[in-house]
């Protein structure tokens, strides 16, 4: 089964001529730090799931600028991967599983180890207090 989403009435895509035009005065790590903590906006959309494919949804979502939450039961995003078996890789190609505007490098082997997923690169966390 597959299902994608086409378009959403009202939100459109930040890339190419859509991206912002205008520079942003705050220092990165503090516009994450409000994007993080919705201080401008309430999320709209919540996903269950920090694994590949609710990174991927999050993605696009943010893309398409809906404010969206992302959780994830175990202790680090991607630790769903981290914890499985020791040879595990994927059963689809780079050509049809690279996450959006993230496209995997070009020396990468057709069928990824864990290693090579995105989800075990470092990525920035919110931690729970």
């Amino acid at each position: 089964m597959f299902t994608c989403l086409d378009s959403l009435n009202g939100h459109v895509e930040k890339v190419g001529v859509n991206r912002p035009a205008t520079p942003c005065d705050e220092p990165w790590e503090e516009l994450r730090k409000r994007q993080d903590d919705f201080v401008d906006q309430m999320p709209q959309v919540l996903v269950i799931g920090g694994g590949q494919a609710g990174l991927e949804v999050a993605a696009r979502l943010k893309h398409l600028d809906v404010p969206t939450l992302v959780i994830e039961r175990s202790a680090r995003v991607g630790d769903s991967w981290r914890k499985r078996y020791d040879s595990l890789c994927l059963h689809d190609t780079v050509w049809y599983d690279h996450p959006p505007y993230m496209p995997f490098p070009s020396p990468w082997p057709v069928y990824p180890l864990r290693e090579n997923l995105p989800i075990s690169w470092k990525l920035t966390q919110r931690r729970s207090n």
